[in-house]
């Protein structure tokens, strides 16, 4: 019909990466390898369930169990009901173990799948809580009642073996952490 026209496009590929129409020439938007890994169903979730704390314990202790595939972490969402410090660090060559398993499940609905991890909520198989421990990678101060989000996007990449672990430093009545993430 006559004068009907768009002002723009967006075409996706058969790799699912998207063109873009702009100042009428086509640009090529790749996906992240976190939305890659999201589609082919490499990617995936772990949440501690709340629960009432003890200062120093470890809300969350996740541990790659791939021997063959690196974890890449992505975001990480943390909350807490009373002001406290975050502390996030790294461990190795540790037992992971805990009060309650946490599966990793994917984060395509299409692929019914685990994740090759071990995870625990209120995590004891390491001791972080020391004010010396060596391998924090984000220390900050979270104020209650907020969802904290660390942006990782890839930066975290653990090997087999290795853990990531979320330690506050409060007392709190409730407290979450979600971790995302994929292998590759």
């Amino acid at each position: 019909m006559p004068g009907l026209y768009a002002d723009s496009a967006m075409i996706r590929g058969v790799d699912g990466a998207m063109v873009n129409s702009v100042d009428n020439a086509l640009q090529i938007s790749p996906r992240s390898r976190f939305q890659q890994a999201v589609r082919t169903g490499r990617a995936f979730n772990w949440s501690s369930v709340t629960y009432d704390m003890e200062a120093a314990d470890t809300v969350l202790g996740l541990e790659n169990n791939d021997s063959n595939r690196l974890m890449y972490l992505w975001k990480m969402w943390i909350s807490s009901d009373t002001a406290t410090v975050v502390r996030v660090f790294a461990a190795s060559g540790i037992t992971v173990a805990g009060s309650t398993a946490v599966t990793g499940y994917p984060l395509n609905r299409n692929f019914n799948t685990t994740a090759l991890s071990t995870a625990y909520t209120k995590e004891t198989g390491q001791d972080e809580a020391g004010s010396s421990w060596p391998h924090r990678l984000y220390m900050f101060n979270a104020l209650a009642s907020t969802v904290h989000c660390l942006n990782i996007n890839g930066a975290v990449r653990l090997p087999y073996d290795h853990m990531i672990g979320v330690d506050m430093s409060a007392n709190a009545g409730a407290c979450n952490v979600t971790v995302w993430g994929w292998y590759e």
